[in-house]
């Protein structure tokens, strides 16, 4: 059905840009969670659609930590860190560290569209162990810029290597000491976010 529809938009709409669709893997993907302290990012699109959400004053740093659900000594590891109970008991407020979670085994499969380098985002940061946190500066602003490539009279395909990632310094743990001391000195190196003076404090843009 998918497909169809992007036949006729190149037939009836002119030049298009259109992504190539597939179905989903398995009915048995594990939904993503909502809501909580730690977002579940569902690949690098997602990611920079967040970061775009806030303007370059107010935006915080990010941290996210990068694990494979499939792999059972990654997956321990994971959960050894209890992640999720230092970034709400032991770690600074939204408005100055964005937390996020990210599955390597799933970012391929909770799509409908075909997997496309620009969504992946362990490979655009460098990730090479597991679990691995990743620290994202408050520069980083998500607008990457994607690349298309041609594959019809006037159709283009959008995702494709030669894309240009805006982000850069990201910041790998390197196992040694404490994760979430770590994470802390990286958050304490940057300077804060700017407080708007519509919101008035930090609890109202946290809500925000």
């Amino acid at each position: 059905f998918e497909r169809l529809l992007i036949i006729l938009a190149a037939c009836c709409m002119g030049p298009q840009l259109v992504t190539s669709w597939s179905l989903f893997g398995s009915d048995n993907i594990p939904k993503p969670e909502i809501g909580g302290r730690v977002v579940d990012l569902l690949n690098g699109e997602h990611f920079d659609d967040i970061l775009k959400d806030t303007p370059d004053p107010l935006r915080p740093a990010g941290l996210v930590l990068f694990y494979r659900s499939k792999d059972a000594a990654c997956a321990k590891a994971y959960e050894a860190m209890n992640y999720r109970r230092h970034a709400e008991n032991d770690l600074p407020g939204r408005e100055r560290i964005f937390i996020a979670k990210y599955d390597m085994d799933l970012h391929d499969k909770r799509l409908k569209t075909a997997f496309s380098p620009e969504q992946d985002l362990p490979t655009r940061v460098g990730v090479s162990q597991c679990p691995s946190l990743v620290y994202v500066p408050r520069k980083c602003n998500g607008h990457t810029e994607w690349c298309t490539e041609k594959i019809g009279d006037g159709i283009e395909s959008v995702g494709c290597e030669d894309f240009k990632d805006q982000c850069t310094g990201w910041r790998v743990w390197d196992g040694n000491g404490d994760a979430m001391d770590w994470a802390r000195e990286q958050i304490d190196s940057e300077e804060w976010p700017a407080l708007d003076k519509n919101f008035g404090s930090w609890g109202r843009q946290t809500d925000w």
